[in-house]
């Protein structure tokens, strides 16, 4: 029985060394097929309440830009679009259904992406387009590498592990869970950090925001 209890120990040991050593050297590339079926909770949120149900499709890829076309779930007309920068993934932008645009900037991520690593970001944050773009000072940590259930569908342990991010402005402290992609995973939504992270309003409702389907 001890002989059993020690080879467990090191299995288990062995697993959690994997796990703190999660390193991702760059940004994951995506087709004009990748796309994210995602559900929005409150963050003390119950199975059965659900705030929205949306995906998140590449619709277009540019030399520098991802185009994330997002929609409610069932109805085909886009209701805007973010790009994303393709070298980091930083969200660059905010295209309305009626083509206005705002200026975003969130830098999130910064590769290689391993745990203690700290980097500090000026973020644009545009409520409006006849609104006058607030910029805001962000010091960014990469606290941890975590087991973080984004994919409740999924059974496979190498698809739970992320590196939690902590997020502080002179305003608020905020933590976000990124997951790296792996072979069809490809990796958490740029879409699902931006409406879970609200700059614009420090007392606004936290968020959750889970993968229920996904193609790379």
């Amino acid at each position: 029985m001890k002989k059993y209890s020690f080879l467990f120990l090191l299995v288990l040991l062995a697993a959690c060394g994997g796990l703190k050593n999660l390193k991702l050297e760059s940004a994951p590339e995506f087709t004009e097929q990748t796309y994210w079926l995602s559900q929005q909770y409150a963050l003390d949120y119950q199975a059965e309440e659900v705030l929205a149900t949306y995906v998140s499709k590449v619709s277009k890829i540019t030399p520098t830009h991802y185009h994330l076309a997002v929609s409610l779930k069932d109805q085909p007309q886009v209701a805007y679009t973010i790009q994303v920068r393709r070298t980091d993934l930083a969200i660059d932008g905010f295209i309305s259904a009626n083509g206005d645009e705002l200026k975003i900037y969130m830098p999130l991520l910064s590769f290689p992406l391993f745990k203690g690593k700290v980097w500090t970001e000026t973020l644009r944050a545009h409520e409006h387009p006849r609104r006058p773009v607030k910029e805001i000072a962000a010091t960014f940590e990469v606290k941890d590498i975590v087991e973080y259930d984004y994919l409740p569908k999924e059974k496979l342990a190498g698809e739970k592990k992320a590196f939690l991010i902590e997020m502080k402005t002179p305003d608020q402290t905020l933590s976000f869970h990124y997951l790296p992609p792996s072979k069809k995973f490809p990796g958490t939504s740029m879409v699902d950090l931006y409406l879970q992270l609200d700059l614009n309003n420090p007392n606004a409702p936290k968020m959750r925001n889970d993968c229920m389907e996904y193609v790379r």
